[in-house]
């Protein structure tokens, strides 16, 4: 009985003891639950997160890409502002708002990107005062009142202006969508004391991102060249004329001489055929031929009368025979000039190339290295047939010129060669033998003709038409089928009105006879010619023209041209220039206007920048 009973109460235990334990089962499994639970709140908690952690770094880099991309347009648009500049033909739109400009057509919209002032002679972006253009637009050495700044810009195109300002700054980004674009863009004149030429600043939009750019443009490198043929000492020509076409010819050497007639140096005419047939005989003509020497031209026909061959240009006074002036000067030779020529700084030649074109060292012979290093290069196999942009040829110690020409190699350019480009030669240059080469087209200085009666006893013509005229323009008078002696140069100085012009002599006009009163000689209904440096309508082109070399070139040394090379746009010769054979040069009037942005060297460069917001 007593075992049954222990039985039946261990058997109660286990049965209470089964409920406990299923009891705190129980309780574990809730406890599982609320777990549970809070894992999966803690995990909907953190993926929410990182849902919008994603989302907000999602939108970041949405919102810097549009940063980024607006800036990057920004920029774009001020590059196409400095092609402007470079390339003034390029720009093509005359819906812009101006101040302190009239833009009527296409030609004035295209020349407020265009230099539009003169230092001395060289085409610039400054005047005479050192004020760009853009700060002293009426050109009266003042700064403009009220002045351009940044709330009066000089140009200014807003898409919210007109859909024909909206279209211009979409077409400057065509490939951008509908979300992306050009909103402003501005042309100021420069902060003061930088001698910068203006101020560009864009603004551009990518939804909802705005940048602002500004960037402050500089003069380019200036290698202006104003002459057909230079040299820096005296020149000669040994037996052959002087072969200079459509510009001038400078020699700041005490002399030059001619082994021939004075008849083969060219007359100026005020009407002949504009082409690129050699001169020939005695009537050798051209519109542009000058040829000044700063001290005097001599010539074997001559050798007897040395001192009648010192033409003094202008007489010295009313009445008074110079005795060292020829009786009938020749209308293009002007002796006693204080002959000034386009010198080239070497520093900033060889800065240039190096940055913009190829550089060459050289050594005695005469053998050229790229860069100063690799296997020796010979000039006329590196540059035949090749457009070579801006090439520098250093000295043999790659330091400036001595003055007795020691460190000068010579380079030698001969055989059936031809070339382009701007060449800074620091040696001496030497052709010989030079074939046909190649042809191209070229253009004719600009002229305009016209006719009409001229009353030259004052300094007011009255002329049929005075439109395509401007101040500083170049005035050619005399009869068509006149002598040497009927031809006269003038300088516009103002356009009156459409049948009216006031005028200045030049300095290198051709003298009356002494005594001549009064000063203005008289040229009554007489064909006149304008070279002018606006017109470029009036450029004549040439086609088909052969030549060696197209270009400017530059030389430290010695100039010998031998045989009967071509040469298109301009020759320097630092150290003198001699001639035998049957050599030409044809003066490029694009140098006249100081634009070399067809051989890499830029009209404008960047200054400082900055973003403004």
């Amino acid at each position: 009985m007593s075992i049954l009973k222990r039985e039946i109460t261990m058997s109660n235990f286990g049965v209470k003891k089964n409920k406990r334990l299923i009891s705190l089962l129980n309780k574990e499994e809730g406890f599982a639950l609320v777990v549970t639970v809070l894992i999966m709140v803690l995990l909907t908690v953190m993926g929410l997160g990182i849902l919008v952690v994603s989302d907000i770094e999602s939108k970041i880099g949405a919102n810097f890409r549009s940063h980024t991309q607006a800036l990057y347009i920004a920029e774009s648009g001020v590059e196409r502002v400095i092609s402007y500049f470079n390339n003034p033909a390029s720009f093509t739109d005359v819906t812009g708002t101006y101040n302190g400009y009239t833009v009527s057509s296409m030609t004035d919209a295209q020349s407020f990107f265009a230099k539009r002032r003169l230092q001395g002679i060289v085409p610039s972006f400054f005047n005479i005062y050192g004020l760009s253009q853009f700060e002293d637009t009426d050109n009266n050495g003042v700064i403009d009142s009220p002045p351009h700044d940044y709330t009066n810009p000089v140009l200014k195109y807003n898409r919210d202006t007109s859909s024909a300002q909206e279209d211009f700054l979409e077409s400057i980004t065509p490939d951008a969508s509908d979300q992306c674009y050009i909103y402003e863009l501005m042309v100021f004149a420069p902060p003061p004391t930088v001698g910068a030429v203006a101020t560009v600043r864009v603004t551009a939009k990518v939804r909802n991102a705005l940048r602002t750019v500004e960037q402050i443009l500089m003069p380019g490198p200036i290698l202006a060249f104003t002459s057909g043929l230079a040299s820096g000492a005296g020149a000669s020509w040994d037996g052959c004329s002087l072969l200079v076409h459509w510009g001038e010819v400078k020699i700041q050497g005490t002399s030059a001489f001619m082994l021939g007639s004075i008849n083969q140096i060219p007359i100026r005419t005020a009407a002949i055929d504009v082409d690129e047939s050699p001169y020939g005989g005695a009537n050798n003509e051209d519109h542009w031929l000058r040829a000044f020497v700063n001290g005097i031209y001599t010539s074997p026909d001559y050798i007897p009368y040395l001192l009648q061959t010192k033409y003094a240009n202008p007489p010295l006074n009313d009445g008074e025979q110079n005795v060292n002036q020829y009786p009938n000067p020749h209308t293009n030779l002007f002796s006693n000039q204080a002959v000034t020529i386009d010198v080239w700084n070497y520093a900033v030649a060889k800065r240039t190339a190096q940055r913009y074109g190829t550089y060459y060292t050289t050594d005695g012979s005469g053998n050229l290295y790229l860069d100063g290093k690799g296997s020796p290069l010979q000039f006329n196999a590196i540059i035949d047939g090749r457009s070579c942009g801006i090439m520098f040829v250093d000295t043999i110690d790659q330091l400036p010129p001595e003055a007795d020409g020691s460190n000068l190699a010579t380079i030698y350019f001969d055989g059936n060669y031809y070339t382009s480009g701007i060449f800074y030669i620091a040696a001496n240059f030497s052709t010989a033998g030079l074939g046909e080469g190649g042809t191209t087209n070229v253009l004719a200085p600009p002229i305009l003709q016209s006719r009409g009666s001229i009353n030259q006893d004052t300094n007011t013509l009255s002329v049929s038409d005075t439109s395509g005229m401007k101040v500083g323009d170049i005035l050619l008078i005399g009869k068509q089928t006149g002598s040497a002696w009927d031809v006269e140069e003038f300088r516009i100085t103002n356009v009156v009105d459409a049948q009216t012009l006031t005028v200045a002599a030049t300095t290198d006009r051709v003298p009356n006879p002494p005594g001549t009163s009064p000063a203005y000689a008289s040229h009554i209904n007489h064909n006149f010619i304008i070279t002018t440096t606006t017109d470029e309508l009036t450029r004549q082109l040439i086609p088909g023209f052969k030549y060696n070399f197209f270009g400017a070139l530059y030389c430290a040394g010695q100039v010998n041209m031998a045989g009967g090379p071509r040469f298109f746009g301009t020759v320097t010769a630092e150290r003198g220039y001699a001639a035998e054979g049957n050599p030409e040069v044809w003066y490029d009037w694009n140098f006249s206007k100081g634009d070399l942005t067809q051989y890499g060297v830029p009209t404008v460069v960047k200054g400082a920048w900055r973003e403004i917001y």
